[in-house]
């Protein structure tokens, strides 16, 4: 029997809505990214060759998201970093035109890209604000161009300088004590400002950042990977001022995971600045006693002791920071303890050794 050529028309037009229906609740899942169990987004990593870079990309790989990565060196995207799968882009943050390319089409962006050491900061001041500042107003513009859903920005505790309020809150005052830190203060006045102009941005001030692959043989290398390089070795790690100067040290996996998790959220970001931090402090002179008692249990010789030297220009005496704005956020905890997370670096070399 045929039928009535209404009905059929009737017909075509429900399948016709149903199916725009159905694409506009899959386009709004999409956007949504990762945070509503969709694995299609998509993240842009500045910086991505760096230490933190690489972390952060892996995890956001672990995810299921697609990866792009810009630096201004080539990047190995080989199974030794753990990379592969990562589009590698080579470019300057600095150059629009290097950013367009490598953030079109991105649902989130992570910027990293910075002169990061404090002593190279007092080197190369120009430099250092150069790089910082116009590097990350020129990302922060590119991002309101593409229409990126989420952009963070990499801000430091050294905005707070030696501030005796602790723990340091975001609501504290910044004193900076170099140009390192002056250029991150400088980026979070930037991010305030696009916020203004609709971006959904903002700054994650970074407290002490450790982990595996940081690089000992910088002579801008941080305080765990320098020491942990020593002392497996048998050699003095050298402490700058008594050693009862304080830092909290956050595992970069830790660090990676609220990263990724602030990229993926959908409701928009109600701090223009947050800590990641895990309101612990641990003395310099602390961190060598917890590194010998982990030489001892992995076998690695008798323990070693710091040479000392004078305090450097710069040099903060206590820091450890708040984390409940970013707790608020996204409930967020650390979940390596400092020991445990020296312990797997000391396993790093024995495993290292063994081969």
């Amino acid at each position: 029997m045929n039928t009535p050529i209404a009905l059929q028309s009737n017909r075509c037009i429900s399948l016709i809505l149903f199916f725009a229906l159905s694409l506009d609740e899959w386009i709004g899942k999409a956007k949504m990214g990762t945070s509503q169990g969709w694995d299609m987004a998509t993240v842009l990593i500045t910086g991505g060759a760096g230490f933190i870079g690489r972390h952060v990309a892996r995890h956001f790989l672990s995810k299921k998201w697609e990866v792009r990565l810009l630096d201004q060196q080539e990047i190995d995207s080989t199974d030794p970093l753990g990379l592969a799968g990562c589009d590698c882009f080579v470019g300057d943050v600095r150059s629009m035109d290097a950013l367009r390319p490598a953030m079109h089409g991105c649902d989130a962006v992570v910027h990293l890209a910075a002169v990061v050491s404090v002593p190279q900061s007092f080197l190369e001041p120009e430099k250092t604000m150069d790089v910082n500042v116009n590097g990350t107003r020129t990302v922060l513009q590119c991002a309101q161009e593409m229409g990126v859903n989420n952009t963070i920005v990499a801000s430091s505790a050294a905005v707070y300088g030696d501030s005796t309020d602790l723990p340091l809150e975001e609501s504290a005052p910044t004193q900076s004590l170099s140009p390192y830190g002056e250029s991150k203060v400088a980026n979070e006045h930037d991010v305030v400002h696009f916020r203004k102009k609709g971006l959904n941005a903002i700054a994650l001030r970074f407290f002490n950042v450790y982990g595996a692959g940081q690089n000992a043989g910088s002579s801008y290398a941080s305080l765990i990977p320098l020491f942990v390089d020593a002392m497996v070795t048998g050699k003095q790690p050298t402490i700058y001022g008594d050693g009862f100067q304080t830092r909290d040290f956050v595992h970069v996996s830790d660090l990676a995971n609220a990263v990724f998790t602030l990229s993926s959220k959908s409701d928009g970001y109600q701090y223009p600045v947050a800590n990641v931090a895990t309101q612990t402090q641990t003395s310099v002179k602390q961190v060598v006693e917890i590194i010998n008692a982990q030489l001892v249990e992995y076998n690695k010789g008798k323990t070693v002791e710091p040479l000392y030297a004078d305090a450097r220009e710069g040099d903060i005496r206590h820091s450890f920071g708040s984390n409940s704005r970013l707790q608020n956020m996204i409930t967020w905890q650390p979940s390596i303890t400092f020991e445990d997370g020296i312990a797997a670096l000391i396993e790093g070399y024995e495993e290292k050794d063994s081969k």
